[in-house]
This record gives structure tokens, sequence and C-alpha cells, in this order.
């Protein structure tokens, strides 16, 4: 029932921000993303169990508005939404609200895509929303490789940077390059593969500041498998939908993709949700783009 639930959530907050903390050991660097979404899972379970062996089920708990100050754990429970299956040590993660998906037939070699910084929410703090696409296996369990937009992380308001959380070894790592950008700012981004040392070639370009940010990744002789899957995400979920940028959407547009070299001349991108909040969804576009969008 609701107060087992707050109980199991609050006992989460009181683990998890500590956690955190010494996992990262600086506040530099954001939260990964990826240690949320374990913690998050523990969570779930514990829920769960909490809801099949009191009864709660007999007494359905009221769908929660976003808009509230409700804690976004509580929302999450509370409302009914297609799971997507998540090993315990895999992508999807937990902390995704939406994403699209494109599944290649082998390793995807490049892909490039371009957005614009969308407007500031109008809580500027809360959440830490993040906007991204990056490449992993197929079973989800290799080198996350990803660019990064996101909010109040590496800068105050929006900022980029590069990021790969690898399932192979449960590390993260990151550019020690981050710059802050702006609503209207336009972004190019690259991920490129390079057979010669099995590695990728990363970049995020602000046009406004004239700058990029690079960075290479060589995965791990411990990841058997090609990095053949495309995600474009919207993740971490808020407490209140004001904490999301306030026009309501962020869109991938240009976006080219290489499998073993070539060119797909017209990706196919499956919309999923994992975790969904503010009515969330990734929407793949008619002109080959993928729009990620909430309400506020």
């Amino acid at each position: 029932d609701l107060h087992i639930t707050n109980s199991i959530t609050n006992t989460h907050q009181r683990f998890t921000n500590p956690l955190r903390a010494s996992v990262l050991g600086s506040t530099r660097f954001p939260i990964s993303s990826r240690i949320d979404s374990m913690l998050s899972h523990s969570l779930r379970v514990a829920a769960s169990i909490a809801v099949c062996c009191t009864g709660a089920h007999a007494s359905p708990v009221k769908p929660v508005s976003h808009h509230g100050s409700n804690h976004n754990h509580r929302a999450l429970l509370a409302e009914p939404v297609e799971v997507v299956s998540l090993a315990p040590h895999a992508d999807p993660s937990g902390s995704w609200l939406s994403y699209a998906k494109f599944v290649a037939d082998g390793t995807i070699t490049q892909m490039n895509a371009t957005v614009v910084v969308p407007s500031k929410p109008t809580r500027e703090f809360g959440s830490s929303p993040s906007f991204w696409y990056g490449l992993q296996t197929a079973a989800g369990d290799g080198a996350l490789i990803q660019p990064i937009l996101a909010w109040g992380q590496r800068a105050a308001g929006f900022g980029i940077f590069l990021e790969v959380f690898d399932w192979t070894d449960q590390q993260d790592h990151q550019s020690q390059e981050a710059f802050a950008v702006h609503p209207g700012d336009t972004l190019t981004q690259s991920l490129v593969y390079r057979a010669d040392d099995n590695s990728y070639d990363m970049a995020i370009t602000s046009k406004a500041l004239g700058k990029t940010i690079r960075m290479n990744y060589p995965l791990l002789k411990e990841q058997k498998d090609a990095e053949t899957t495309a995600y474009i995400v919207v993740e971490h979920q808020p407490g209140n939908c004001a904490e999301y940028p306030a026009n309501g959407n962020v869109t991938f547009i240009d976006i080219a993709i290489e499998v073993e070299g070539k060119a797909v001349t017209s990706p196919e991108w499956v919309a999923k949700d994992m975790n969904p909040a503010c009515s969330s969804k990734a929407v793949p576009q008619s002109d080959g783009s993928v729009a990620l969008t909430w309400s506020v």
C-alpha cells in the first residue's frame, strides 16, 4: 500500500544518495544513470513484493498526477505502463522514460544526428533530464556509447559531454571537457567505428560556441558482441513535469547511419516506453527524424 511504498522510497533515498556520492567521488560529474537504474530496479522489486504480500492489490493505488509534488517513484508505481523486459545488468535502463530503437544486421560503423537545445524548464531544480542517442549491443550488455545533452549535470543549465557506461566491467567513462549550452543552439553529434583498434570516435559540437568535444573509447576485449543497436532516449524521471523543458520536445534530425560501412537509407525506428512520465513518447517522423515528447 502507499505506506509501504513510501517507506521503501524513503529507504531508497537514504541508501542511494551516499552510494552515488561514494561511487562517483565528485560533484563535478553527474550521477551515472546506470547506477540509478540498478538501485531503482531493487526498489521496484521490493515494492512488488510489498504489494503482493500485503494484499494491496485489493485496494488499487489511485494514479498520481506528475504535476503535483509527489515523489516520482510513487507516480511510476501508480501508472499502468507497458513494461520492457530488463535484465539486472543491461540496457534499456530503468532510468529511461521513452526511447526509439533501431536494430542493424551488422556493426553500426557510424551514426550522426543533430538537435537544437530546447527551452529551459520552468522549474529549474529537481530533475536532471538527458536527451541523447547511443550505440549498444543487441543484448544491451556491452558499452553504451553516448553524446549527451543534459540539464543540470555537467553545467548549471544545459550542458554537453560524452559518456560511455560499459556493462562489461560496470565502469562509467566521461569526457574531461563539458560545455554549457543555451536554448536555440544547434548541436551536431557523431559516433564512428575504427576497425583497426576496435574503438569508437565520439564527438559533439556546439554551433554557437564553435567548440567540439572529442573522445575515443576502445571496446573491451571481454565484449564479444558488436554494437548493432541504436537508441534515441529521454532519460531521468522528473518529480514534477515542470522540471522538463517547457517547449515539450527535443527532435533528432539529419540522422545518418552506416552499417558495415554502408549507408542505411531508411532506418526503421521502433518506439518504446521504459518508465514513461509526463506522457513521454518517442515519435519517429516520416522525414526520418525522431522526436522525444512530453507534457509540461
